[in-house]
């Protein structure tokens, strides 16, 4: 209901300026910052947890983020979202997760383009105990490329990102790709290197952390999510 209210805001020929007004979220210029010809208004940015079903992205731009992540997208998507819990430090996103299938993601797109702010999908392989293919890389580009800056791919998913983007003109700003890793990953030396790694022989332009998805599959947003790993 909120999501809808606020995508419903968004619409309406002030609706965004009004968002704006309410939540003071102008955005302090010293906080912008460039990569890969992408201008970020800040280095924060929104995951698609909050929001998988792209009901209230244009919303969501007026918030104060540097960036929106859209997805997951996967081609064989067929989770519904879960419930949500809230207590005062996190968001917990219970099991099943949503997923976006290449279609319904350019649909949502469509929808609610032009953005303001740049747009990165998270790519996701059908299954979770394999890396990402070329032709499902092919797939989900093909969909949603033009409406995208890059896109935000686990470790094991760079190279077939990176060859699919190199052969692909739909992005505006070139073959930008984010590595994914979740928090525990990023507290582990070898894990955070290996990220490190690609990011300095260019193959990736930064890296995301994420909070951590337990053995039940639920993950937790929020400071529990996190711990000391990105400190």
């Amino acid at each position: 209901l909120a999501l809808g209210s606020m995508a419903f805001l968004s619409r309406l020929p002030l609706g965004k300026h009004v968002i704006q007004l309410m939540g003071h979220m102008a955005i302090d210029p010293r906080l912008a910052l460039e990569r890969n010809g992408i201008q970020f208004p800040a280095r924060v940015g929104l995951g698609c947890a909050m929001d998988p079903s792209l009901t209230a992205t244009p919303a969501f731009a007026e918030f104060g983020f540097g960036f929106i992540e859209i997805g997951p997208i996967s081609c064989n998507a067929t989770s519904a979202p879960g419930p949500i819990q809230l207590n005062d430090e996190s968001i917990r996103l219970e099991t099943p997760r949503a997923v976006l299938t290449p279609q319904a993601a350019r649909e949502r797109m469509q929808r609610n383009a032009p953005f303001r702010l740049p747009m990165f999908a998270r790519i996701e392989s059908a299954s979770r105990n394999e890396a990402l293919t070329k032709e499902e890389v092919s797939e989900i580009v093909e969909a949603v490329g033009e409406f995208v800056d890059g896109c935000i791919v686990p470790l094991d998913g760079v190279e077939a990102v990176a060859e699919v983007l190199e052969c692909d003109d739909s992005t505006n700003h070139g073959p930008t790709i984010l590595v994914s890793i979740c928090a525990d990953d990023w507290r582990d030396e070898s894990r955070k290197q290996s990220c490190v790694t690609a990011v300095q022989s260019g193959r990736v332009s930064g890296v995301v952390v994420n909070a951590v998805i337990d053995e039940s599959g639920s993950q937790m947003l929020g400071k529990p999510g996190f711990d000391d790993a990105v400190k």
